[in-house]
């Protein structure tokens, strides 16, 4: 599975993420809940580096390492 998530993406996704959980779970029934997943959904793929949506849509926010020769 190749990287498609860039590191300041992915550092943005994993603190919406937190943000979302924290919230959905604050407010709590169907709807609190229903944030709530959807920041776990985001977490993952923040700590994964790779998004299915940006690969159906074929965006990359990922930059590669440099090689230091």
């Amino acid at each position: 599975m190749a990287y498609n998530v860039g590191h300041v993406d992915r550092l943005f996704r994993m603190m919406l993420g937190v943000a979302l959980v924290l919230g959905g779970l604050a407010s709590g029934g169907f709807w609190g809940w229903t944030t709530a997943l959807v920041g776990v959904v985001i977490i993952i793929t923040g700590m994964a580096g790779n998004c299915f949506i940006y690969s159906l849509l074929n965006i990359s926010t990922y930059c590669p390492p440099r090689n230091k020769s």
